[in-house]
C-alpha cells in the first residue's frame, strides 16, 4: 500500500494561484521533495488550479511533511486528503509523469468529503482507505483533534510550535534548551509556551497516527 497526499489551497473569492503565488507553491513543493526524497514514491507537483499531490512509500514522515508544507506556506489555508491504496508506478519511474491508482483516488475523495462538511473550518485533514473502517474512524477523530488544537494556538504559541516543527520535525527527543536557543528566549518562557500550546500532546498524537497507518496498511515498495 502507498500513502497519497493531496492538498488544496483554499482561496478567497476573486483570488487565484497565479504568478508569484504559483512560483511560491512550486518552490515549496521542491523543498519538500528534497527533504523527503527517500520517503517519496512520487514527488509532489501541482495538480489542477489549486491542488498539489505526492505519494509516500510509508506513513512515518507523512504527517511531518504535511505540517512542514503548511508552515512554509503560511498564511495560506489548506485542506488535505490522505488516500491509502495501491499505485501503478511502473510507467512513471524516472519521469515527471503523474502516477495513478486507488491511493490517489481515495485522497481526492477525502478532499471532496472535507469540502462538503459543515465543520466550522476545524477539520483540515481526512484519511480514506477501502478497508478497516473502524480504525479509519479513530484516525480521523485523532486528526480532527489535532486540527482543533492547532486552531487554538495564538501568537507566541504558534511561532514556537512552527519553528520547532520546521527545524526538528516531529522529533520528541529535542531538548528544550535547544528550542529556547533557536527562538532566542529563556527555557522558562519556552516551557510556558510548550505547556499552554499542548505541543507534546499534538506531536505524540501525530506520531501515533503515523505508526498506526504503517502498522495497519503496511509499506509500499521501498526505494
Amino acid at each position: 500500500m502507498y500513502f497519497a497526499m493531496m492538498g488544496e489551497v483554499i482561496l478567497r473569492k476573486g483570488d487565484s494561484l497565479q504568478g508569484e503565488k504559483s512560483r511560491q507553491l512550486s518552490h515549496t513543493l521542491e523543498k519538500i521533495n528534497t527533504r523527503y526524497a527517500e520517503e517519496l514514491a512520487v514527488n509532489f507537483s501541482p495538480w489542477g488550479e489549486t491542488r498539489f499531490q505526492g505519494v509516500f512509500f510509508r506513513a512515518e514522515k507523512l504527517l511531518e511533511a504535511l505540517d512542514q508544507l503548511r508552515i512554509f506556506l503560511e498564511p495560506w489555508t489548506f485542506r488535505f486528503g490522505i488516500g491509502i491504496g495501491a499505485m501503478d508506478l511502473r510507467s512513471h519511474a524516472g519521469t515527471e509523469m503523474r502516477a495513478d491508482g486507488p491511493a490517489l483516488w481515495n485522497a481526492e475523495e477525502a478532499l471532496r468529503v472535507l469540502e462538503s462538511r459543515n465543520d466550522y473550518g476545524v477539520s483540515k485533514v481526512l484519511i480514506k482507505a477501502d478497508e478497516h473502517e473502524e480504525i479509519l474512524r479513530a484516525l480521523n477523530e485523532n486528526a480532527r483533534l489535532c486540527d482543533f488544537i492547532e486552531s487554538r494556538w495564538r501568537g507566541t504559541q504558534k511561532t514556537t510550535v512552527d519553528q520547532a516543527i520546521l527545524h526538528h520535525g516531529h522529533d520528541l527527543s529535542v531538548k528544550q534548551t535547544e528550542l529556547a536557543e533557536l527562538l532566542g528566549i529563556s527555557s522558562q518562557a519556552l516551557n510556558q509556551r510548550i505547556k499552554s500550546s499542548g505541543f507534546y500532546t499534538y506531536l505524540r498524537a501525530k506520531k501515533e497516527m503515523a505508526r498506526l497507518l504503517d502498522e495497519v496498511w503496511g509499506e509500499g515498495e521501498s526505494r
